[in-house]
């Protein structure tokens, strides 16, 4: 099979894929695209007490407002909000690095067969 063939060459690839078969979009880069958005909104958060609430209310968890007010989704938003800079720094710098190997290796979920066969 020579590289002309493969179907990334050939204009039929995967509508995730561009012309040279890189990927169009990372769902890393996305998630880490809205980590910065959720700590630039904590940073603005500072100076306005009704953004501040609101992320209060919506991305920290709490015993109160999940099993009281029913504020589930709190248990996955909590987990884009970050103290400070070095926080968010390092937390995506290690995310960037090992979720790349993971998004490569599974090719955005759709490797067949367990996570320990050599087909993936």
């Amino acid at each position: 099979m020579g590289i002309y063939d493969r179907s990334y060459m050939d204009g039929t690839e995967d509508s995730r894929y561009g012309s040279a078969g890189e990927r169009r979009f990372s769902a890393v880069a996305i998630l880490v695209g809205i980590n910065v958005v959720v700590w630039l909104l904590w940073q603005f958060a500072r100076t306005n007490p009704e953004l501040g609430r609101f992320l209060v209310d919506h991305f920290t968890v709490s015993p109160y407002g999940v099993l009281k007010e029913y504020r589930f989704h709190t248990l996955i938003t909590a987990n884009f909000s970050h103290e400070d800079l070095f926080h968010i720094f390092f937390n995506m710098l290690f995310f960037w690095f090992l979720a790349q190997e993971v998004e490569l290796r599974y090719d955005g979920g759709t490797c067949i067969g367990s996570i320990f066969s050599a087909r993936c």
